[in-house]
């Protein structure tokens, strides 16, 4: 899982090198991606310039599953 500067997360298939390209919903450049501890099917991301963290089910590329809002000065 890569977050670029052009606010996107993109996804490599390791097995089928497939690229796959999850919707675009920060405001800024993406800063943080991580996956989830105790289950490696949901990620999440964040931005710099964005109040917002995403949750993501990387099993569905459509759109996030929530996502939480947070204080960023």
């Amino acid at each position: 899982m890569i977050g670029t500067f052009t606010n996107k997360l993109i996804m490599m298939d390791r097995k089928s090198n497939n690229v796959k390209e999850l919707k675009k919903v920060h405001l800024s450049s993406i800063s943080q991606v991580e996956f989830k501890s105790n289950d490696s099917n949901y990620l999440m991301s964040s931005a710099r310039k964005d109040n917002m963290v995403y949750l993501w089910d990387i099993r569905k590329e459509d759109s996030f599953v929530s996502y939480y809002e947070r204080s960023n000065n």
